[in-house]
């Protein structure tokens, strides 16, 4: 499970990027609407002087809700809430899902695999096998990838999954195209060339 404080941080992130004020997150202060721990569960109130105004309480199974309640609360209007919301959401969700047991499945051939693992080797991303990581630093990305090659997928198409990957695992804004070199190269494993 994740912890609590990476909903925290992403939350603080969320508000301070939307430009959200008038909150405390993690702990309960005066003349705010906060999000905190009490006698083990989580609250979302309006704090004025020693009185909690419109408290709601949640289990912390339940601390995606407390976190959309306290989002819900400080958004000026929908649209706001909704920008907000993906800010938060987002991250948090790629959070949980890295937390998940990874399934590998095998679509395609081994030899696609080993060639699209050769292939993030030499994107090397921030230079990791250069600086001593270890070869299998890029198997969880190449396995991202493979999952998503089916029979047919074109050079373009191939190009483009590795930027999507590419961009979601580093936090990158990579263009689908770049990787047409490298798509080519996975290209002709799948294809014998």
């Amino acid at each position: 499970m994740v912890p609590a404080k990476v909903y925290f941080d992403y939350l603080r992130n969320a508000f301070k990027s939307h430009r959200v004020r008038g909150y405390c997150v993690g702990q309960k202060r005066n003349g705010k609407t906060c999000i905190f721990e009490k006698d083990g569960k989580l609250l979302v109130a309006e704090v004025k002087g020693k009185v909690l105004y419109n408290p709601k309480e949640y289990d912390y199974e339940y601390i995606w809700m407390a976190c959309e309640d306290i989002i819900a609360r400080l958004a000026r209007d929908e649209e706001h809430r909704q920008k907000i919301w993906m800010s938060w959401a987002s991250p948090t969700n790629w959070e949980e899902k890295m937390d998940e047991e990874i399934k590998i499945r095998r679509v395609v051939s081994k030899d696609v695999l080993d060639a699209v693992k050769n292939v993030l080797k030499e994107i090397d991303m921030y230079s990791l096998i250069e600086h001593g990581a270890s070869d299998d630093e890029f198997d969880t990305e190449a396995e991202m990838i493979v999952e998503q090659i089916k029979a047919g997928t074109s050079i373009e198409e191939i190009s483009g999954i590795i930027a999507d990957v590419i961009n979601k695992m580093f936090d990158v804004n990579i263009g689908r195209l770049k990787y047409l070199k490298e798509a080519k190269k996975i290209y002709e494993v799948m294809h014998k060339l």
